[in-house]
Formats: structure tokens, sequence, C-alpha cells
């Protein structure tokens, strides 16, 4: 961030007096735009992360730097188109900075915050000093400003790249937050349940095959999660999985592959990471929570940590559950689809899978209770669908026999036009 803003900021007041010929004044409104554009990059970033650290916004400010110097290399562009520009860069410039900045505060153990402080403080000087230097350097091989918007373009290309292969959690959550900004509405409630430091199980009602995506999405932290064997071996999905630390286990797995996998999960909580686990056994097949099986309890035998509840609601009739009786092959009954995921206060370790499903039940209830309830009125919504389907079937009866909706409809008015007195 520092060393694109030192490189930048010389070759913008370069710009404005060599090649778009303008007055002092003038110049200082380009860098008057990129400094507006980077707060209100900040703000939206803030804005954007909804009380958590979102670093999915992080390789999306990235990019978005690199194709905003890509544009500004282009020397068609006046005072006017430069302005917006500018404003741009400087904009994906505050998205990659803010989550970064709150990363690192909140996320340094207490002991050693002041010395990463100190040394962030110490590569953020050396970025500028590097990015004067540079600048140095391509003047004297002839270089323009837009082969240095260019170079630009090409570090923060290589940057996001580096990033995405190193840290592969930050494009994952970059591509869960587009998705529950756009086709999902999620609301999270109870974050401040997720512990900031050391291990944790999650536990939570299984719905959808989208589950584990918004999870990771609701939950600042990496996640790993127990995955289905049948699934998790798949040649498409298997290098996905180990890459996100994924724990394959399937209840076909004899007893010292099955118990391998479970102390797995076990040994990542007592190592300080967070597992999440659908005691469940399998997506749901008629929306309603199925009986917990007790294989948690195995992973949480001599670990010293909490289980922690998580309800899904709001799922059932997305295209990843398993409503209409098929998976995927099917529309969502609505976009955007809005979906809550409620966080529990942590429980012992020593909690069985009764207390637990009682737990998530709890949870359900709660969640149920915030809903809100846009439905039709019974009336309303038969006329509704007599309107959209009116050969279809709508009531029968031994004397009657087939009734479509058409003729349920005009019955009605007609019937209720001779009660109507």
């Amino acid at each position: 961030f520092w060393f694109a803003g030192g490189l930048i900021r010389q070759n913008v007041m370069a710009l404005g007096s060599a090649y778009l010929h303008l007055t002092e004044s003038q110049i200082s409104y380009l860098n008057g735009a990129m400094a507006i554009g980077i707060g209100a990059g900040a703000l939206t970033a803030g804005f954007l992360s909804r009380g958590r650290i979102e670093l999915g916004l992080v390789p999306i400010g990235t990019f978005g730097l690199a194709l905003f110097s890509a544009l500004l290399a282009i020397p068609s562009f006046g005072f006017h188109a430069c302005l917006g520009l500018l404003a741009g860069l400087g904009f994906f410039a505050g998205l990659f900075d803010v989550p970064l900045a709150a990363m690192l505060q909140h996320r340094s153990p207490n002991d050693v915050k002041g010395g990463m402080m100190a040394t962030t403080n110490t590569l953020t000087f050396g970025g500028i000093m590097f990015a004067g230097v540079l600048n140095i350097l391509l003047s004297k091989a002839g270089a323009t400003t837009y082969h240095v918007f260019l170079v630009n373009c090409v570090i923060s290309s290589a940057v996001g790249a580096f990033m995405c292969i190193k840290l592969p959690m930050m494009p994952l959550r970059a591509i869960l937050w587009i998705l529950t900004n756009t086709i999902y509405r999620v609301r999270v409630r109870g974050t401040e349940n997720i512990p900031i430091h050391g291990g944790a199980l999650l536990v939570a009602n299984h719905v959808s095959f989208i589950d584990p995506g918004l999870i990771s999405a609701a939950v600042d932290r990496p996640v790993r999660f127990l995955a289905y064997r049948g699934y998790y071996e798949k040649w498409y999905i298997k290098p996905i999985g180990k890459l996100f630390g994924g724990i394959p286990v399937a209840s076909k797995d004899g007893p010292r592959e099955l118990l391998r996998s479970l102390q797995a999960a076990g040994d990542a909580i007592k190592a300080g990471e967070i597992v999440c686990v659908f005691p469940e056994g399998e997506i749901s097949r008629v929306g309603v929570m199925q009986p917990f099986r007790k294989g948690f309890e195995h992973i949480m035998q001599g670990v010293d940590a909490p289980i922690i509840p998580i309800y899904l609601d709001g799922l059932w009739g997305s295209t990843f559950s398993f409503s209409q009786h098929k998976f995927f092959w099917k529309k969502p009954e609505r976009v955007p689809f809005r979906v809550t995921v409620n966080i529990g206060k942590p429980l012992p370790p020593t909690t069985d899978r009764f207390e637990l499903r009682q737990a998530v039940q709890e949870l359900g209830a709660e969640t149920f209770a915030m809903r809100k309830m846009n439905y039709d009125l019974l009336h309303r919504g038969f006329i509704r669908i007599a309107r959209r389907n009116p050969r279809l079937l709508a009531v029968a009866d031994a004397r009657t026999g087939d009734v479509s909706y058409f003729k349920t409809l005009v019955g009605s008015i007609l019937f209720a036009r001779r009660l109507k007195a």
C-alpha cells in the first residue's frame, strides 16, 4: 500500500506537468482525487466488513489496484478521466489496506504485538524508500509516467497472485463475500462467541451443500471441516479440500480409519485451530434437523476447548438444498436468499450429543423468531397460485372429483357473492 502510494504520488506530479500540461492547482486536484478515493475505500471496507475482519476484500483491492494502474497506463485519457481513474485506484487501495491493518492489530499475540507493529512500520517506510529509488531508476532508464503505472500494475498483480497462492483462504473468502452479498444475504449473530485465539469445535445443523462456505464467511478465522469421504475423494474436490485442510471421514470407514480421522480433528483443535463438524452425518432431506451422531464426542476426548453450537436458518429451498427432492437442478425459491448464521455461546468439551442438539434447537427457535414474516395471507397466496397455474389440480374428493385451480377460484368467488348478504 505505502510502496504503491510512494510510487504513484511522484508519478502523478510528473503526469500532470509533463504530459497533461496542468497548472499546480490542477495537479493538486489529481492528488486530492486519489486521497478522496483512499478515504472512500477505507470507509467502504469498514462498512462491507460488517463488524468483522473481512480478508476477502484484500484480493479484490489488490487486483482493483492493478486494473486502475493498467488503465492509467493508457496515454489517451485527459484530465477529467484521470481524476476518476485516480479516485478508483485510491478506492481499491483503501479496500486492500484496511482489513490487513485490522488483522495485524487484532490477531497479533499480546506478547509480540509491539514487535509486530514495529516491524510493520519498518517495512512501510522501507516500501516508501524503495518506491523513490525505483522512480529514479525508471526515469534514468527513459521510462515515461505511463510506463510507471504499468510497472505498478505488474507489481500489484504479482503481489495479489503471491497472496492467493500462499494464503488460499483469501481468494476463497473473496468468492464467499461476493456470494453472500449477491445471491445470498447473510446475517451473522454471535461472532463474539468465536475465540480470537486457541482451538474450538463448531457444531452446526446441515441443510445444504453451501453450509461450509457460509460458516467460513461468518467466522473470521480459518475453519477446517470434516468432509464426507465420498465427495472429498472426487478428483475436482480433493485438491481444494487438501488446500484448506479438510479432514475426510465416512461412517463406512473401518474402525481404525474412522478413529484416525476423528483423532486428526482433535489434534487440530489442540494445536489451536477451529474445526467444524455436522453431527447429523448428512444433509437434511426434509429441511428439519436429524438426530446427532456421537462422532464429535470422540473428537473432544482429552481436548480442553469449547464446543460452539451454530444454527443455519433460511437455506431450505435454495439450489443447494434437497427441496423439491433434488439438489442443484432447480431454481431457487427467491433471490437474494436471506440466511441467518446464529452462533451460540460456548459449551464445555464434555457436552453430550443430546445436550448439544438441544442447544442447536434452541438457537433455531431463537433464529426463527427473528424472521421477517413476509408470507402471503392464505387467500391471497391461493389467488396468486391460481392465476399462475389455472389448470393444475387444486382440490379433490370422492363426490366432485378433481377440481382445477381455475374452477376452485371461480367457485369461491360465486359462493362468496351468495354469502355476501
